[in-house]
């Protein structure tokens, strides 16, 4: 955690490297401050789709739930089998109505509408998830 000019952020970084195609990759723990502020997700890592015709997608959660009525997500998906690994930043603001600790998670699934991807993160690089209350 931590605070630089009145700004609150906090940072979390791993050294993830999962084939996991569905499901919580991570979560970071966030003690937001306010009861009407925004919460400002970045998240840095690479990642694979690695199925023809089909289709992985990587989101942010906040205590288990998708922003709404706009997700903070990321679609990867491949025509063709491939094994290329690619650079990945995904960010995006959302309102939380709450005041303490917001869970904001890095998942990856199915996309709508498509087969699921055989998806990996985080290969051979550290995955950071940034935090900022607006």
């Amino acid at each position: 955690d931590g605070s630089i000019g009145g700004r609150h952020f906090k940072e979390c970084a791993w050294k993830l490297s999962t084939h996991t195609n569905s499901g919580l990759l991570q979560d970071c723990k966030f003690n937001k401050s306010k009861n009407d502020s925004y919460l400002m997700v970045s998240i840095s890592s690479n990642i694979y789709q690695g199925k023809a015709h089909a289709c992985s997608r990587w989101f942010v959660t906040f205590d288990g739930n998708e922003c709404s009525p706009y997700p903070i997500d990321h679609s990867y998906y491949r025509n063709t089998a491939n094994d290329d690994y690619i650079p990945f930043t995904m960010k995006g603001v959302c309102k939380i109505n709450k005041s303490g600790v917001v869970s904001v998670g890095y998942n990856v699934g199915k996309c709508f509408g498509h087969p699921l991807g055989d998806a990996y993160t985080g290969w051979n690089q550290v995955t950071r998830i940034v935090i900022e209350e607006l």
